[in-house]
């Protein structure tokens, strides 16, 4: 169980874990692109991606200097993370190998995430 705390607010949310979280706040930043009637999704500054193995060589076989996560998912067929992390200017890729842990990887942007817009979790047993 997560406690989540805004210090503008005091109200508490709770969650039953990281993944609630994560679906929880991709939602809000989702909604805040949604109401915006002219959305720039340049500004999305919070978001983690994950292109399908048969659209990374679409969106990314055309670049010159290939970062070695998006060779290796180019060259290996395999699914592409893209980590946005506070700057959509410097996303982080990641090959989606059989060791990735993807639950590891939402739980660290979920923390980055919280600790950015001054929130704070809690975990609760």
């Amino acid at each position: 169980m997560l406690e989540v705390q805004s210090n503008h607010k005091s109200r508490k949310e709770f969650f039953k874990s990281y993944d609630d979280l994560f679906n929880y706040l991709t939602r809000h930043e989702n909604l805040a692109m949604a109401a915006n009637p002219n959305p720039n999704f340049t500004t999305m500054n919070w978001r983690l991606t994950i292109y399908a193995a048969d659209r990374v060589n679409l969106f990314f076989g055309h670049l010159k200097d290939k970062s070695v996560p998006i060779k290796l998912a180019c060259d290996q067929k395999l699914s592409l993370i893209e980590i946005c992390a506070g700057n959509f200017t410097r996303p982080e890729y990641v090959a989606q190998t059989t060791d990735i842990d993807l639950s590891e990887l939402k739980k660290k942007w979920v923390l980055d995430y919280c600790r950015y817009h001054n929130m704070i979790v809690t975990e609760k047993v």
